[in-house]
């Protein structure tokens, strides 16, 4: 099971600009993204979950627009960006199932980070790219008897 939505909020955003302050303007970085690890009971509640999450994404987009922004050039001299919200601004959620991951023993390890590949969790792009790239991209991992949840925000850089 691998699929990638575009998540768009129920009613159409205003496209423009937004100008990011120098403090949002730091030089490129590769972040390790959170991972938020969850029990699930049932694997027959993975649809329902994927739902909920992609309805939860929806509403949050309206309530903070600029998370499906791109950020994009905006004086290349300077190395400054900006944000950019387009007619079709959205987020992208991709789901896939790693069931060689296994919850109970995540829990017996501590869910130390040394358990995780990382690069196996995290959506692209991982990192930011100065042409254009979103400001945040979600990717959720069933596992057995689990979730796993990471979020990249591009906004890192």
């Amino acid at each position: 099971m691998a699929s990638s939505e575009f998540i768009k909020p129920r009613n159409p955003l205003i496209p423009g600009y937004t100008k990011l302050p120098p403090l949002d303007q730091v030089e490129g970085r590769f972040i390790v993204p959170p991972i938020l690890v969850f029990q699930i009971d049932s694997p027959d509640a993975q649809d329902s979950i994927v739902q909920d999450l992609q309805d939860g994404l929806a509403n949050t987009i309206e309530e903070m627009p600029f998370i499906a922004a791109d950020v994009i050039p905006d004086n290349k001299d300077r190395g400054t960006v900006q944000l950019e919200i387009g007619e079709d601004a959205g987020v992208w959620f991709h789901v896939q199932e790693i069931l060689e991951l296994d919850f109970d023993d995540l829990e017996r390890r501590k869910f130390a980070p040394a358990a995780f590949s990382v690069l196996q969790l995290m959506p692209e792009p991982r990192q930011h790219d100065w042409n254009r790239s979103p400001v945040l991209t979600i990717q959720a991992t069933f596992i057995t008897g689990g979730l796993l949840l990471v979020r990249v925000n591009n906004n890192d850089f």
